[in-house]
């Protein structure tokens, strides 16, 4: 269902920035390639905070009408937007792999018998999903500007050796992800400098338990069947895993944080 933001120029009333009620609590669960559930948070946001299924209409199946789905974080509170920050990794993903994408994607529809969207803006998230009041934006910008002041380029490589599946709060969407080779300095330094952000405006900070990922595909519906079995087997994700061995390796290369704030985009340079 799409949503429309209100723009409001008060920053008048506590309860209006009160951020506790509204907060979408993360996602608890993770099925790992191995069959072993541990526990784990998602970011649910994409990098726009919308789903792209209009470039891979063989994949998910929606009308001329509704090729865009986005996701409420939160419930609508006029003058709040939601806001995240977050580090776009789509330039990893060129086009020359869209086709591998579409095969994996093809894959995860044939085991779970249901629709699968590719995500077409990957980003790892730096934020949890906050809001702010629109007086707040350029203040908020500033102070990332700051706090990110000094932090170098660097280079993040994906593992493809790995699926993850990841649920968001209510169980009503599901993620295929990925994560890292390794997390470098700079990520931490990055994370670190957001939450002192985060911290000034009394938004929430970063998980105390970092576990960066990226995800690639998401769905609608239960991930279990009604036997209670998953319904994507370790067997399943092992090859689902052995088809995104060519993800596996690939450089993204970090330039810039990324922060979205209702409908405004803005880009903070790295040194």
């Amino acid at each position: 269902m799409l949503f429309m933001i209100a723009m409001n120029d008060s920053c008048d009333g506590a309860d209006s920035v009160h951020v506790d009620g509204l907060m979408r609590k993360k996602a608890k669960y993770v099925q790992s390639v191995d069959g072993v559930d541990s526990v784990d948070d998602l970011d649910v946001l994409s990098k726009d905070g919308i789903i792209d299924a209009k470039l891979h209409s063989n994949i998910s199946h929606h009308n001329e009408n509704t090729k865009y789905q986005k996701i409420r974080s939160f419930p609508h509170v006029d003058g709040q937007w939601p806001s995240h920050v977050f580090i776009d990794v789509s330039n990893a993903f060129m086009e020359e792999m869209e086709d591998e994408m579409e095969d994996v994607g093809e894959l995860l529809k044939s085991f779970l018998k249901r629709p699968v969207e590719i995500i077409s803006n990957p980003h790892a998230s730096v934020s949890k999903s906050f809001v702010l009041q629109y007086c707040e934006i350029d203040t908020f910008v500033s102070s990332l500007k700051r706090n990110l002041l000094g932090i170098s380029r660097f280079q993040l490589e994906m593992d493809g050796g790995g699926a993850y599946v990841f649920q968001n709060e209510d169980k009503t969407r599901h993620f295929l992800s990925i994560k890292f080779t390794h997390v470098p300095l700079p990520l931490h330094n990055i994370v670190n400098a957001v939450d002192r952000t985060m911290k000034s405006f009394s938004k929430p900070e970063f998980y105390k338990e970092r576990d960066f990922h990226i995800s690639l595909f998401s769905w609608s519906g239960l991930v279990k069947d009604s036997s209670g079995e998953p319904l994507l087997s370790p067997e399943n994700l092992g090859s689902i895993s052995a088809a995104l061995k060519d993800i596996s390796g690939t450089i993204a290369c970090v330039d810039e944080i990324s922060f979205k704030c209702g409908d405004k985009n803005f880009s903070i340079a790295l040194s």
